[in-house]
């Protein structure tokens, strides 16, 4: 058959028969073939690609009036995989009449199940065979080393669909996508004429339930590796072994692809967020996302994301627009009985040329604004480093206790991974904090000196400078340098200055969020 070779080695085989016609003898054979041994190997009718089975141990059996089965243990990419195959007996028939033969297939391979349904032509081509497929697993990563990438470890997962092979290439239809509660409907198509090959996907979902995608990290990009791998005719060339991830440049330059997706409710637990849209573009080695858009009851996300080749290293932009978000939602992500609530606006956008991930802070340049309003925040929840500063700084601003903790805010530039701040804001309902901060993303370093300043005058105020020093991660808060200096100052003279301040100052507002949210929007380069 074209595009198919098999070798098969140490055949033994039995036959077992009675009749007094040679057409009897025929009807009435028992057969059996076994083999040990051997290679299986489909070239992909456009590109000329391999997929190579090797054989261990093989078997045919055909009993009258049964299946013909064939089953198969051996291994493809270094991973075990066994192979049952049934086909219909078409044996009482004369064989011209024959035109194709129904067949259905079980493999197991890498923990997961794959199903094929269909029938085969007579005389046999790949072109124009249907099949429906199903393929059923526990977690998607269990592929990972079957097709040396490092998946996503969601499930359980279950995807059928009618496969149809043509000229172009392959066409999935009315495939249904089930991942735990959340369920989507697709059309794929795989055009293997063009270079490199071209994948179109949509995807519609009447319900996601984000849980379900928990364990979908943004894993950091490596080094090229070193390894080998079999492709065309088998031939052992330069390439990768270790698990490559998928935006690699090695697996983005080998496919170009469209995908939408359309979500009309989104989940979180038992928050429901509203409706979502994501389109992802991969084109001659690029990768965007333009964009991925949430609408929520509380709020709205919006993020932009490309991902290109650039000399010797890659080239990132991202942009963001967070707008009166309720991150107790985001809270609720983590553990489902918090009671974090708060209104979370974010701005960023971001260009990084980097040789990876990790780096992309490191080497950024562009903006960073936010503004917080909490009803309940605490460090870590939200794993965004300007809010869990903010978080830690309130015991030092609300010792007691007795003030409101209404926002906070900032404007921050970023240019070659060096952040400071354009304006800062931090408000309590007696004290308002201005400062000066400097982030190395290069360092993953922190200085920062914030000046309390009490909402009305007071004798005797303890406003002391607060200084925060060292890693992101691990960083300290603690008085300044010279603080309690000036701290001692002001008890000095307090008794002097503040009867002036009561005369000529102007009364600052309890709740000044809307100064923050004013200081979010104003921004000015």
């Amino acid at each position: 058959a074209d595009d198919i070779i098999m070798h098969i080695d140490n055949v033994k085989t039995d036959f077992n028969t009675s009749g007094h016609t040679l057409g009897e003898l025929f009807d009435n054979l028992v057969f059996t073939i076994n083999a040990r041994g051997g290679m299986y190997e489909y070239y992909e009718h456009n590109t000329n690609e391999v997929l190579q089975i090797i054989l261990h141990n093989t078997s045919l059996t055909g009993v009258p009036g049964e299946k013909i089965k064939l089953k198969t243990h051996g291994e493809v990419n270094d991973t075990p995989i066994q192979i049952s195959t049934d086909f219909e007996d078409r044996r009482d028939e004369p064989g011209k009449s024959v035109k194709d033969i129904s067949f259905t297939t079980h493999a197991q391979v890498a923990e997961t199940d794959w199903e094929l349904t269909g029938k085969i032509p007579l005389p046999f081509q790949i072109e124009g065979i249907s099949l429906h497929s199903k393929w059923t697993g526990e977690r998607l990563s269990s592929l990972n080393e079957l097709l040396h990438l490092d998946l996503p470890d969601i499930g359980p997962y279950n995807l059928s669909g009618t496969l149809n092979i043509i000229d172009e290439g392959y066409l999935l239809n009315d495939l249904q996508l089930q991942i735990g509660s959340s369920s989507l409907d697709a059309d794929m198509s795989i055009n293997t004429q063009s270079v490199p090959p071209e994948v179109r996907i949509g995807l519609q979902a009447q319900r996601i339930q984000l849980d379900d995608f928990k364990e979908i990290q943004v894993r950091p990009s490596k080094e090229p590796r070193a390894g080998s791998w079999r492709k065309n005719t088998g031939r052992t060339v330069e390439a990768k072994q270790e698990l490559l991830y998928i935006t690699d440049q090695v697996v983005l330059d080998s496919y170009n692809a469209i995908i939408n997706v359309e979500v009309r409710q989104v989940l979180s637990g038992a928050d429901h967020l509203g409706s979502g849209t994501l389109s992802i573009y991969q084109q001659d080695g690029r990768f965007k996302i333009e964009p991925l858009q949430l609408i929520l009851p509380h709020g709205s996300i919006s993020v932009d994301f490309s991902l290109e080749p650039a000399a010797n290293e890659r080239l990132y932009h991202l942009n963001i627009l967070i707008n009166e978000l309720d991150y107790g939602i985001l809270g609720r992500w983590y553990n489902p009985e918090t009671d974090l609530a708060g209104i979370l606006n974010l701005r960023s956008s971001l260009v990084s040329e980097s040789p990876n991930s990790q780096s992309i802070m490191a080497n950024a340049s562009g903006f960073f604004d936010f503004s917080v309003e909490p009803m309940q925040l605490r460090s870590g929840v939200i794993d965004l480093w300007a809010v869990n500063i903010f978080s830690n700084l309130i015991p030092f601003l609300n010792p007691q206790g007795k003030s409101k903790i209404n926002c906070a805010a900032g404007r921050f530039n970023i240019k070659n991974g060096i952040l400071t701040q354009e304006a800062l804001l931090m408000d309590t309902s007696r004290i308002q904090v201005t400062g000066d901060v400097k982030v190395d993303f290069n360092r993953n370093w922190i200085e920062s000196l914030l000046r309390p300043v009490p909402k009305r005058p007071q004798f005797f105020s303890l406003a002391t400078p607060i200084r925060i020093m060292g890693p992101l991660t691990d960083f300290s808060i603690g008085i300044s340098p010279g603080g309690k200096i000036q701290t001692l100052i002001r008890l000095a003279t307090s008794y002097i200055v503040v009867p002036m301040q009561w005369a000529i100052n102007q009364k600052v507002p309890v709740d000044g969020s809307s100064e923050c949210l004013q200081l979010f929007e104003t921004r000015t380069q």
